[in-house]
């Protein structure tokens, strides 16, 4: 038998709240097993049973529950979460990617390193994978004093 963990039950799954709240936007009402499918999530059924009764119990969203209480239809998505996911989103930060040239120093560097090992011990289990990756940096132009 399961331990009642407040802590565990009193968290808000984010993500799983915005890929409902999507689906409901995008579809309207929708079967709470679908989810899975529309977004390909690798949660087993009763992970996401757990996480949908969890938002359904503290007043996220309005289902119609199979036995046990567990959502069977998600037929609303509540105020209350709607204010939580608009204060999420804004809180999100873009990071900019480094640029390729920014990275060069550090794959130069690496790249010496690797040929350095390939060179000391060419039968070293790793060597193939070495071998892709020096292959790769001479395409790129990468380490070119190695």
């Amino acid at each position: 038998m399961l331990e009642l963990n407040p802590s565990l039950w009193d968290d808000v799954d984010l993500p799983m709240l915005q890929r409902i709240a999507a689906l409901y936007d995008d579809k309207g009402p929708f079967n709470a097993e679908s989810l899975a499918q529309h977004f390909q999530i690798d949660l087993e059924a009763r992970e996401i049973a757990f996480s949908a009764k969890r938002l359904a119990d503290h007043g996220y969203i309005e289902a119609q529950n199979r036995a046990g209480g567990f959502p069977h239809t998600i037929v609303n998505v509540t105020e209350k979460a709607r204010q939580i996911l608009s204060g999420f989103r804004t809180t999100r930060v873009e990071i900019a990617a480094p640029q390729f040239e920014d990275l060069g120093p550090q794959l130069d560097d690496l790249v010496a390193k690797v040929a350095m090992a390939l060179q000391g011990n060419p039968a070293h289990p790793n060597a193939p994978r070495w071998r892709k990756l020096l292959a790769a940096a001479a395409d790129v132009g990468a380490g070119a004093s190695a």
